[in-house]
C-alpha cells in the first residue's frame, strides 16, 4: 500500500492551477482522492511534496492538505491492522462515510470532479473539527475544542457551511458580547477563534469565494509579563535566603525559586525546552578569552600573566538544544555564578540519560497529549509553589502585595534586562532563538562563547555578588 500526496497536473484548469491529491496505489489499482486544493506547477515543491511559498496562505493549506492526508492514511492503516482482505474499491468505502469521495469505478489516471468535502452535509461545527485537525500543535487542538464546545452550547451545530453569512457572523459576535464584555483578553481569543475557522474555510473552499464577510477586528495584545527591577531583585534574594536554609534542595519553593532563576540563566529558555533538557545535555567547563597558544604561554611571561588573568577567563555551563515552537536551535552559554550548585543538586543521582528535571520519565513513551498534560501539571504546581516562596518573602521583609508570576516570566525577564545591558537587539534574538534577519544571517558575525559568557556573567553578577 503506497499513500502519497501529488500534483495532478492531467487536471490543469483554464486558470493554469491544478488538483492537489492523495493517490492511493494498492494491489495494482491507483485512486486519487480530491482535497479541494488548487495550485500551479511552480508552487509545488515535488520533493517534500508540499505547496511552497510561492502560493498565497500556502501554510494554511498544507496544514488542510496534511489533514485530509493523516485521515486518510489513519483509515487504511486501520483496515491493514486488521488484516481485511478487501479490494481497493471496497477499502475506500469509509472514506466516503467520512465525507471524503474517491474516485471508485473510474480508471486509474482519472480524478472525480466532487471536492473532497461535502459542503451541503457540514455545519460551522464541522468546519471547526476541520481547523482543529489540520493545526499541527496539540494545544492549538485543545483550544479549538473548548471554542467548539462553546459554539454547541450558544448555537448548535451552527449553520450549513454554505450558509455561513454575514448575519451569522453578527450574531456570533453579539454573543461573545454578551458572555465575555467583562473579560477583554477572552473576547479577543474567542473572536480570533472565529475568524481563524472563517478563513479556514475560505482558504479549502468549502465557504464559496463569492460570500463577502466583514469579519470583526480583535487584539491579542500580549500579556504583561515584564518584571521590574525591584521584582527581580526580590525573586534572586528570596532564593539566596531559601538556598542558604534548604541547601539540599528538599522543598519545592527553593526548587521553584532555582527553577525560576536558572531559566534566566539559561536565556530564557522557555518551560517545555527547559523540561526537555538532559543531564548529557549540560557541560561545566572554564572558557578563555582568547584561544591559548601552548608554545607562547610558555615562552612569553607576558603572554602568560594576561592569558591567567582572572578576568579573561570564566566558569560557565554550556549546552545546545533546538526550540519546540520555532525548530531554531539554540545555543546556551551560561555563567555558573549563584547556579552551579543548584545545577549539581538537581543532577545528583542522575545518568546521562536522565532529563534534568523531574517532569518527564525517560524510560516511558508519551503520547503527544500525555506529554503535555505532564508539562502543563509540572510547571502548574511549580508555579503554585514558585508564588509561595516569593509571596513568603514579601511578607517576611514588608514588601506589600506580590504580583502572581509564571515560568513564561523569565524570558521576558531575560530579554528586558540583557537590553537594559544595552546588548544589541540582534544578539538577544540569536541568544533566546528568534527568526534572523537576511542582514544578520549574512553578514554580521555570530556570538562567540565568550561574548555569551560575558553577557550571562554581567547579568547574574548583578544579584549573586
Amino acid at each position: 500500500m503506497i499513500i502519497r500526496k501529488e500534483l495532478f497536473k492531467e487536471g490543469e484548469q483554464a486558470d493554469g492551477c491544478c488538483p492537489v491529491v492523495i493517490t492511493i496505489n494498492h494491489n495494482g489499482k491507483s485512486r486519487r482522492v480530491g482535497t479541494s486544493l488548487y495550485v500551479k506547477e511552480s508552487a509545488w515543491n515535488r520533493t517534500d511534496a508540499l505547496i511552497n511559498d510561492r502560493e498565497r496562505d500556502y501554510l494554511v493549506k498544507n496544514e488542510i492538505l496534511e489533514s485530509i492526508y493523516r485521515r486518510v492514511a489513519g483509515i487504511i492503516q486501520s483496515f491493514i491492522d486488521r488484516k481485511l482482505d478487501e479490494s481497493l474499491d471496497k477499502l475506500l468505502e469509509p472514506f466516503i462515510n467520512e465525507e471524503i469521495c474517491s474516485t471508485n469505478n473510474e480508471p486509474a489516471g482519472t480524478i472525480h470532479d466532487t471536492p473532497v468535502h461535502k459542503d451541503s452535509e457540514l455545519c460551522f461545527v464541522h468546519l471547526v473539527d476541520r481547523k482543529a485537525d489540520a493545526s499541527v500543535s496539540h494545544n492549538t487542538r485543545r483550544g479549538y475544542e473548548g471554542f467548539r464546545r462553546y459554539v454547541e452550547k450558544r448555537f448548535g451545530k451552527g449553520p450549513e457551511i454554505v450558509n455561513i453569512n454575514q448575519d451569522f457572523t453578527n450574531r456570533f459576535v453579539s454573543a461573545i458580547d454578551e458572555d465575555y464584555g467583562k473579560s477583554e483578553s477572552m473576547r479577543r481569543f474567542m473572536i480570533s477563534r472565529y475568524n481563524a475557522v472563517v478563513n479556514f474555510g475560505r482558504d479549502s473552499g468549502l465557504i464559496p469565494k463569492g460570500v463577502k464577510i466583514a469579519l470583526p477586528p480583535y487584539y491579542l495584545l500580549p500579556a504583561n509579563r515584564n518584571l521590574t527591577g525591584e521584582e527581580i531583585c526580590n525573586i534572586f534574594s528570596a532564593f539566596n535566603e531559601a538556598i542558604k536554609h534548604d541547601p539540599d534542595v528538599r522543598k519545592k519553593e527553593t526548587e521553584a525559586l532555582g527553577l525560576f532563576i536558572l531559566d534566566i540563566a539559561f536565556q530564557g529558555l522557555a518551560p517545555v525546552d527547559l523540561a526537555n533538557l538532559k543531564v548529557k545535555s549540560l557541560n561545566f567547563t572554564t572558557l578563555y578569552a582568547f584561544e591559548k597558544n601552548p608554545r607562547r604561554y610558555l615562552e612569553d611571561e607576558r603572554y602568560r600573566r594576561e592569558y591567567d588573568l582572572p578576568e579573561n577567563r570564566l566558569r560557565v555551563v554550556t549546552l545546545s538544544t533546538t526550540r519546540k515552537k520555532t525548530g531554531r536551535p539554540v545555543v546556551i552559554v551560561a555563567s555558573t555564578i549563584g547556579i552551579e550548585g543548584f545545577i549539581r543538586k538537581l543532577m545528583a543521582g542522575k545518568k546521562d540519560d536522565d532529563y534534568l528535571l523531574s517532569c518527564f520519565n525517560p524510560s516511558v513513551c508519551y503520547s503527544a497529549s500525555q506529554r503535555q498534560n505532564r508539562l502543563a501539571n509540572y510547571f502548574n504546581m511549580m508555579a503554585r509553589n514558585l508564588n509561595k516562596a516569593v509571596s513568603k518573602y514579601y511578607r517576611q521583609h514588608n514588601l506589600g502585595e506580590n504580583r502572581r508570576i509564571t515560568f513564561y516570566f523569565a524570558r521576558h525577564a531575560f530579554c528586558n534586562l540583557v537590553d537594559s545591558m544595552d546588548v544589541p537587539r540582534h544578539i538577544i534574538q540569536n541568544m533566546v532563538g528568534h527568526r534572523s534577519s537576511v542582514l544578520e544571517m549574512s553578514y554580521l558575525r555570530p556570538i562567540t562563547p565568550w561574548q555569551q559568557a560575558q553577557i550571562s556573567h554581567t547579568l547574574l553578577s548583578r544579584y549573586f555578588i
